[in-house]
């Protein structure tokens, strides 16, 4: 790992959502850190695998999920992560921290789960929410140039939906809400593709694809 100076990457980090040249400009302030990278996901044992198929996923009781911490985030991020807090929202589980057993099963039952930027341009929500089943919502501009899930066998774009930043700042309410207005055809379509994605990227799915995936890269 690299130190980095916090100030410098911050202020450089900043100008992410306007600029995606910024980012190789934050790299190339450190020699050390490689501009080309992927990410293999996050394996944890805090949530459950529960491979998914739409009949499943359809009949989950809550709508959306998301929980933030109350601290300020790095790059600007702030008022991204903190949009939600204070919506409301029918059938859905949105606020601050909340206790352990409370959060696991909340975003196992939840339908969405809102993946938002925060220090950087990805999040380990995102792995936790496709472990359990829960269609990721991201909003990060970026997330797919910074932190590509095995990009070469996986597309964010096939198993998330993806939300532009200005859009959600203009209007979070809608947009999220909104969520549950997409047509059918599209959300099977995702929820196939997110099943895909959890058997690429757990090496204890049954019949995984984690390790010819991972030398694909």
């Amino acid at each position: 790992a690299t130190h980095m100076d916090a100030d410098r990457v911050s202020q450089t980090y900043g100008d992410l959502t306007r600029s995606t040249g910024a980012f190789s400009r934050v790299f190339r302030l450190f020699r050390q850190v490689t501009c080309c990278s992927f990410s293999v996901g996050l394996w944890s044992s805090d949530v459950p695998l529960m491979p998914i198929k739409y009949k499943t996923w359809v009949s989950k009781r809550l709508h959306l999920f998301y929980h933030t911490r109350t601290r300020n985030f790095g790059a600007k991020s702030t008022p991204y992560r903190n949009a939600p807090i204070n919506l409301t929202i029918a059938n859905s589980s949105i606020g601050l921290d909340i206790p352990a057993e409370q959060w696991l099963e909340d975003i196992t039952s939840s339908k969405f789960c809102l993946i938002v930027r925060g220090d950087t341009p990805h999040s380990h929500a995102l792995l936790r929410a496709v472990r359990v089943g829960c269609m990721p919502v991201i909003v990060s501009d970026l997330y797919s140039r910074f932190a590509p899930t095995l990009p070469s066998t996986l597309d964010l774009t096939d198993f998330c939906i993806i939300v532009k930043e200005r859009a959600y700042m203009n209007d979070t309410k809608s947009i999220l809400v909104g969520l549950g207005e997409l047509d059918e055809s599209y959300l099977r379509n995702k929820t196939e593709n997110l099943a895909w994605a959890q058997r690429v990227i757990f090496p204890d799915y049954e019949d995984s694809l984690f390790v010819p995936a991972f030398f694909r890269e």
